[in-house]
């Protein structure tokens, strides 16, 4: 589990801060001492290289555990709602990771028509889908794009509506590293 820290840091990031050229992430103001501050700041510096190392497209497993729990979550509005998970090594997050799961649900179109559960298997690839939502922060311009560190939480969220990266990190031994990571995305419509 990710330790409680008692510093606080949500920070926005519109398209400006998304550029190539310019850093990830802002400074945040912590409010911790000692430890936690320290933590606080090394989440910062990690989630700096992380974002980086994703818009360069360079492999991610250096910022893995050893095992990386994956969920995957899609709601559509005529194909219902798939939930799936699986546990990746990490040198399987920066090729295709396989996650199966369910669907079911309810779909909007047409007419609420109810979804049979049923096994299905959707592949993820972290990285690319990664950078494409960060290129869609880039060239979007909406205010509802965003990149976001929780250093309290130890997370950090890549968001281009309706897609979401959302990342958890843990302190392992002095390092933090990243022990799940889920991807979402609803259908606006």
């Amino acid at each position: 589990m990710p330790r409680r820290l008692h510093c606080v840091l949500a920070v926005l990031f519109t398209t400006a801060l998304a550029l190539p050229s310019s850093p990830v992430l802002a400074k945040g103001k912590a409010r911790a001492k000692g430890k936690n501050a320290a933590l606080c700041q090394q989440m910062q510096q990690v989630a700096n290289r992380f974002v980086s190392a994703i818009r360069r497209s360079r492999p991610l497993r250096g910022f893995m555990s050893k095992r990386v729990t994956v969920t995957y979550r899609t709601d559509d509005r005529s194909e219902g709602a798939y939930n799936g998970k699986t546990v990746a090594e990490a040198a399987a997050i920066d090729g295709s990771v396989t996650v199966p799961g369910m669907t079911g649900g309810q779909a909007w179109v047409p007419k609420n028509k109810k979804i049979k559960p049923r096994p299905k298997t959707m592949k993820l690839h972290v990285g690319k889908t990664a950078y494409a939502i960060l290129k869609e922060i880039r060239e979007s311009g909406r205010r509802g794009d965003l990149i976001t560190v929780d250093k309290k939480a130890l997370t950090l969220y890549i968001e281009s509506t309706p897609r979401v990266m959302t990342f958890h990190f843990r302190l392992e031994g002095k390092v933090l590293r990243v022990y799940k990571l889920s991807f979402s995305e609803e259908d606006p419509g």
